[in-house]
């Protein structure tokens, strides 16, 4: 007889955040190879100094959708730190705990994601720009 381990609901929840991770990093690779990354200008969090860009090139399409996936991605994130949380509280602290602390340092990550995307844009530091400061700026992404 053969028995299957069936997945908690968090546990695929956790499996769609990573997947959905992965995803967001398969599209800035795309960003960053199909040199979009200045779509937006040196604007952040607008785009153009537009929330929603009006008559967009495609490289401001590239651009805004990855801006608009990692803020997708930053919200899933939390809401798995959120639910890790939540489990921490009403089970085993100290197994729950490494849950806790696995969600929270993804979603730390996603922060610091975040942040350099966006020194990126502000310093002007996208597509084929080359600044001395560059190198500084892409080395935590390598």
């Amino acid at each position: 007889m053969k028995t299957e381990a069936k997945l908690s609901r968090f546990a695929k929840f956790a499996w769609f955040v990573l997947a959905y991770n992965i995803l967001v990093i398969l599209w800035g690779v795309f960003l960053r190879s199909s040199k979009s990354g200045d779509g937006c200008g040196q604007h952040w969090l607008t785009c153009h100094g537009e929330v929603v860009p009006s008559a967009p090139e495609l490289k401001t399409l590239i651009e805004f959708s990855h801006r608009i996936m990692s803020a997708l991605d930053g919200l899933i994130v939390l809401a798995l730190v959120v639910w890790a949380f939540r489990i921490w509280r009403r089970q085993d602290r100290e197994n729950a705990g490494y849950i806790l602390k696995f969600a929270a340092a993804a979603f730390v990550f996603v922060l610091i994601e975040g942040a350099i995307g966006a020194g990126l844009v502000l310093t002007g530091n996208t597509a084929e720009t080359l600044t001395p400061a560059r190198p500084f700026w892409m080395a935590p992404t390598c």
